[in-house]
Parts: C-alpha cells; sequence; structure tokens
C-alpha cells in the first residue's frame, strides 16, 4: 500500500497477522493521525446520522482495505475505524459533508383567491416533479435501494413537499422545508 513519497509498505492478508491485529495505536482526536499511511484505530464520533447507517454507506462509498475494520457503535452513536490513516481521513472529510441536521419542515395552510385549490396543487405537483414516484425509491415488491443511495434519499424524500387541496375553504394545506416556506411569504 502506499505510505508517501516513493515509499510503499508490503501487507501479508494471507497466512501472516493483519495489521488490524496487532499492536496498533489508538487515535482520539483527527489531527493526531499521522501524516504517513499507518493503521490505526479512531473512533469517528457522528451527531445526526445513526452509526450502522453511517457505517454501511461510508464503506459502500470508501471501501476498506482487506486488513481494515469498522464497527458501529450505535448506542454512542459513533463508528469504530481501524484503516490506514489516510483512508480515515477520507471517511472524516466524507462524514463532515453527509452527517448534518435533518431539514426542517413547517405546515402551512395558504387560501386560494383566483383559483381553484385542487388545481393549484395539480400544477404545482407537475411543476415540482411531484407526479412521478420519487428516484431511488424501491417499487413494491422490489429489492431495497444500496445503503448509499438510501443514504441520499432519505433527506431527499424527507424534504419532499406534501400538499393537498381544501375544497370547502378553497385553500391548500402543505408541508415544506422551512426555505422553501419563506419563499411562498407575500
Amino acid at each position: 500500500m502506499p505510505s508517501g513519497g516513493n515509499l510503499f509498505k508490503l501487507v501479508a492478508t494471507e497466512g501472516g497477522s493483519l495489521p488490524s491485529s496487532q499492536n496498533v495505536p489508538m487515535i482520539l482526536r483527527p489531527e493526531d493521525l499521522p501524516d504517513a499511511d499507518q493503521v490505526v484505530t479512531h473512533v469517528l464520533q457522528l451527531n445526526h446520522l445513526g452509526a450502522e447507517d453511517a457505517s454501511m454507506a461510508f464503506q459502500t462509498i470508501i471501501p476498506l482495505h482487506p486488513y481494515g475494520r469498522m464497527l458501529a457503535v450505535p448506542n454512542s452513536q459513533s463508528v469504530v475505524i481501524s484503516e490506514a490513516s489516510q483512508t480515515i481521513r477520507a471517511y472524516l472529510e466524507l462524514a463532515q459533508q453527509v452527517d448534518q441536521p435533518p431539514m426542517e419542515t413547517v405546515q402551512k395552510t395558504i387560501r386560494i383567491e383566483r383559483a381553484e385549490a385542487q388545481e393549484v396543487v395539480e400544477q404545482l405537483e407537475v411543476l415540482l416533479g411531484l407526479d412521478k414516484p420519487s428516484a431511488g425509491a424501491a417499487a413494491p415488491g422490489s429489492a431495497s435501494p444500496a445503503p448509499a443511495a438510501s443514504l441520499a434519499n432519505s433527506s431527499m424524500n424527507a424534504a419532499r413537499p406534501l400538499m393537498q387541496a381544501v375544497a370547502r375553504t378553497n385553500s391548500m394545506w402543505s408541508s415544506l422545508v422551512r426555505s422553501i416556506c419563506k419563499k411562498l411569504r407575500p
């Protein structure tokens, strides 16, 4: 495996002992990870993602080396990684991008004055692409999407607006992401 500069480290994976089973140093702070590609153990603390979902998605996006190990610890919302320090850095960068708070949704009723509420809802569904099944969602009776796809689609489906016409009051009820709702204010 590359070990920085023009150096390569030979790692025996068959018949020998794995680096992750030897005396591997525990590095708790990301800034203390060695610059050289050394096998270390690091605890990646998550703030918003579930540990098991993150572990499956991380390994799908950035596969572990044959000697690497990753263990999800759900009760502490963390992932323990024994891997080359450069690969751990890649997991840290990925975690910064995907370990985000969920989008905040609000419910709002909008009174329609110069149109029929049902027609407005239908037109908005077409314009926003809500009349089509969501991308990445599994069709009934089919296999579920891959872990990385489900990680990406879970936030998209959570942000998917819900709209319903209320004929009695000629208004439209909607559940929207707060950032979209702010754009609808008169």
